[in-house]
């Protein structure tokens, strides 16, 4: 029901074509040899996504990955394990998290054609307790001032550790006016009984309570009046609550024969107790439109993601074969929300009348839907020491999705397909490598929207496919260029003539990356990248006019340029970043 806050914050972007962002960070430990916390800039292999505590860098991010949403294709990792997403995760519980596209994804069992988001728990390798304190986004006229606190403690024969942390954003203040408080808490146990045996846990709560958000769509093809930056548009009482969890374990163990064992069990929940949007239609030059405010409750996601897999490397002087041989299965659970919509008429934005309280919703059954996944498949990877590799994977993904709306049957769908991926390394001379890679993946495309005639119904799944092609060259051992072509391929969701959401012709986006990362002599650390991309829409509403075929919000430019300065012995650092 509520647009993320970043779609929030882009309806009032500044006309400058670039921002420099600043913040301030203050971090302490009684620990000295720990004083000085990860550094984003200092810690990334590549200029395509990372992130360590509040510190965020790179072209892409968790969801958004190449123009795709990330959150539909699925692929995310738990510190190596199969995590199906519906409750997000954060820095109480994570030390970092990386996208992997191009080459640095090439690595990977299950490659997707949009990437890999590489979550990383909290690192138990020595005792420590760190705070830090700071603001973020100030760049973007909004207070987001945080806590965080985070330490680990470890026995003394090292057999356990526990990891945690805090993250706490006591008020949020975003430029349409609307504020929210975020909380946080995790906990990660870790058993090592003996050298071949791990077993991790995860345990994460969050607590997100704020102001509701909005939506506006024009009358026609017309400029829309200025709406006054900072000032709230919605009901008082309009709030959205939010609560996330998420828990599970993953153990590791060494089996005869030097194979390895990997099996995990995790879940992760979102639910939505209250949540409350408000639609502006029919909007006119002259500052007036059609308000109405849509009311939902007890939205919820749960989804359970299960993994087995074997693993065994044979060595030689000159090479490295590895096999993997896995099981996968995931359950989501989805229970829509109750709705009510109250319409306020004709309104000016300048003079929005505020409603009186109508009370809780009566409880009524909203409907529900329910995917299963099951996987199985192989990965086998080559690698010579003169830098040749190759990599291969098959697998074979079963999914059944079945949807029931309010008062009525469920239908069903089942379906099967074989998903493959296969990669090359070939190397160029000394210092440069060329990389090609084909995967064929299967994506979500969530739900319909409420605004549909089939709103909250789980649309099929849909295949994607992927073709990239690159060179990196290690201009030295800390310093390495990235450049890679690549084209993503999916159906397209939008609109149907009868109002109903589903597929609409087939998108396809073409685009050249580049990433330059690392050390550049004993003081400076730089990561530049660049993405220019050509997205379209194919199909015959684009062919009879009905749609366009430049797909809405992607942005075809996005450029970086960051740098970090350390004078060697000192406690200090300068970071600077310019993103376009």
């Amino acid at each position: 029901l509520a647009s993320p806050p970043r779609m929030q914050r882009m309806r009032h972007a500044s006309p400058l074509p670039f921002c420099i962002a600043a913040a301030l960070v203050a971090a302490a430990t009684p620990d000295p040899v720990h004083a000085q916390a990860a550094n984003v800039i200092e810690e990334a292999d590549d200029a395509f996504g990372t992130r360590i505590g509040q510190e965020t860098i790179g072209l892409y991010s968790e969801t958004l990955v190449r123009g795709f949403n990330l959150q539909d294709s699925g692929n995310f990792l738990l510190d190596g394990a199969y995590f199906v997403r519906a409750g997000g995760l954060n820095d109480a519980v994570l030390s970092s998290t990386s996208i992997r596209v191009g080459p640095n994804a090439l690595a990977f069992d299950a490659p997707a054609p949009s990437g890999v988001v590489d979550y990383r728990l909290l690192d138990d390798s020595a005792e420590r307790f760190q705070w830090q304190v700071g603001s973020a986004d100030l760049a973007e006229a909004q207070v987001r001032p945080y806590a965080r606190l985070y330490g680990t403690a470890r026995a003394d024969d090292g057999h356990w550790s526990l990891a945690g942390g805090l993250v706490s954003f006591p008020r949020e203040t975003y430029p349409d006016g609307s504020s929210g408080a975020f909380h946080s808490a995790g906990l990660v146990p870790r058993w090592r009984p003996n050298d071949n045996t791990s077993l991790t846990g995860v345990l994460h709560v969050t607590d997100w309570r704020r102001q509701v958000d909005f939506a506006v769509a024009p009358d026609g093809p017309i400029d829309l009046p200025r709406i006054e930056r900072r000032r709230y548009l919605g009901q008082g009482w309009g709030d959205t609550y939010s609560k996330e969890n998420n828990t599970g374990l993953i153990l590791r163990q060494g089996l005869a024969g030097d194979w390895r064992l990997q099996a995990s069990s995790l879940r992760s929940a979102a639910e939505d107790p209250e949540s409350t949007f408000h639609l502006f239609t029919a909007v006119r030059a002259d500052g007036t439109a059609n308000a109405s405010v849509i009311r939902g409750r007890g939205r919820r996601a749960i989804s359970w993601a299960h993994e087995a897999k074997l693993e065994r490397d044979w060595r030689d002087e000159d090479a490295l074969t590895s096999l993997e041989l896995g099981l996968r299965a995931r359950r989501s659970d989805f229970r829509n929300p109750r709705i009510e919509r109250i319409d306020l008429g004709r309104v000016a934005f300048d003079d929005i009348p505020q409603l009186a309280d109508p009370g809780p919703l009566e409880r009524r059954d909203a409907g529900d839907d329910v995917v299963r996944q099951r996987e199985a498949g192989f990965s086998l990877r080559h690698e010579h020491r003169r830098g040749w590799a190759f990599g291969l994977g098959v697998r074979r993904t079963r999914l059944d999705q079945r949807n029931r709306a309010a008062g009525q049957e469920s239908t069903r769908r089942e379906e099967a397909t074989w998903l493959y991926n296969a990669s090359a390394v070939m190397p160029i001379g000394t210092a440069w490598t060329a990389f090609a890679a084909t995967t064929r993946g299967i994506e979500e495309s969530g739900a319909a929207p409420l605004n549909a005639t089939n709103r909250f119904e789980v649309l099929p799944a849909a295949l994607s496919k992927q073709v990239e092609l690159g060179a990196k060259w290690q201009i030295n051992e800390n310093l390495a260029l990235i450049n890679t072509a690549f084209q993503l391929e999916r159906p397209n969701t939008g609109f149907l003539p009868d109002g109903r959401f589903g597929y609409v012709g087939d998108v396809r986006h073409r685009g050249l990356e580049t990433s330059l990362a690392g050390r550049i002599g004993e003081r400076w650390n730089v990561v530049l990248g660049a993405l220019a991309m050509r997205p379209r829409i194919s199909g015959e509403a684009v062919d009879d006019g009905r749609l366009g075929e430049r797909p809405v919000g992607r942005s075809p430019r996005i450029a970086l340029a960051s740098l970090n300065y350390q004078r060697p012995g000192s406690a200090w650092s300068f970071d600077a970043t310019v993103n376009y």
